[in-house]
């Protein structure tokens, strides 16, 4: 009853802040709504006037659909919400992905923790298996993700290859994620580990696997694959780890 869905912490934080951008502007939509009916009221009276005498069908059909168009706008506007919001929406979608295919694994050998809290924040999965612990962090995104060779960089970029964006913030957090992750496991079992930073990207990734600043990088449609060559860590106590980490899920 402790173990919520993965993605409960995003899909929150958007219902929130999609709540407050709603009551922020509800004026302003109240005021497109009344003009976009003004608008419509005028149109069915022109064509009333002008259409309707000669041709009453036609004349119906078109302010019949002038006005559905109209209403599904106002329909639509709210759930437009800004990218800053409906990133956490992705965020949710990505999460969900990710433990579909974390579900796949074989049970007894593997354990798959999903949205473990954090104090304000959440760690999106913990997986604990023949491959030691791992942090593995969702991403969601429309940009295409590419690893320099060599390089310890990250860039994306979004239909046009002449623009990209260094994304090695993501990297530093999943590297954080799986340093704080690590030492509240140590400190709960008293058993020296290491904990492996992931980040699933589900988006478009030509390489499929990379690895930046110890940190691996996984498209989603390669991540059982991935997991199944991993090497085994030989993990002290699986049980222990898993025991340590539940008090911390976070609850409904």
């Amino acid at each position: 009853m402790m173990r919520r869905r993965a993605g409960s912490r995003a899909r929150e934080k958007y219902h929130e802040q999609r709540k407050e951008w709603l009551r922020r502007n509800r004026l302003l939509f109240a005021g497109m709504a009344s003009v976009l009916a003004a608008f419509w009221l005028a149109f069915h009276v022109l064509v009333m006037w002008f259409t309707a005498p000669t041709y009453p069908a036609l004349a119906a059909w078109m302010s019949g659909l002038l006005a559905g168009a109209l209403v599904m706008g106002i329909v639509m506007l709210p759930d437009s919400p800004p990218n800053l919001i409906e990133k956490w929406q992705q965020g949710a979608r990505g999460e969900e992905r990710t433990a579909r295919r974390l579900a796949k694994l074989p049970r007894g050998r593997w354990d798959v923790l999903n949205d473990i809290g954090n104090g304000t924040y959440n760690y999106d999965h913990v997986l604990v298996g023949p491959a030691g612990v791992m942090c593995i962090n969702s991403k969601w995104s429309e940009r295409r993700l590419t690893v320099e060779s060599g390089s310890r960089t990250v860039f994306t970029e979004r239909y046009d290859e002449g623009r990209s964006w260094s994304d090695d913030a993501m990297v530093k957090q999943a590297r954080r994620d799986a340093f704080s992750l690590k030492e509240r496991i140590e400190r709960k079992t008293g058993q020296r580990l290491w904990v492996q930073g992931v980040i699933v990207w589900w988006g478009e990734f030509p390489d499929g696997i990379a690895n930046v600043n110890d940190v691996d990088i996984v498209h989603g449609d390669k991540l059982i694959e991935w997991l199944s060559a991993r090497p085994p860590q030989g993990l002290k106590d699986q049980a222990a780890v898993v025991q340590a980490l539940k008090p911390g899920r976070r609850r409904r």
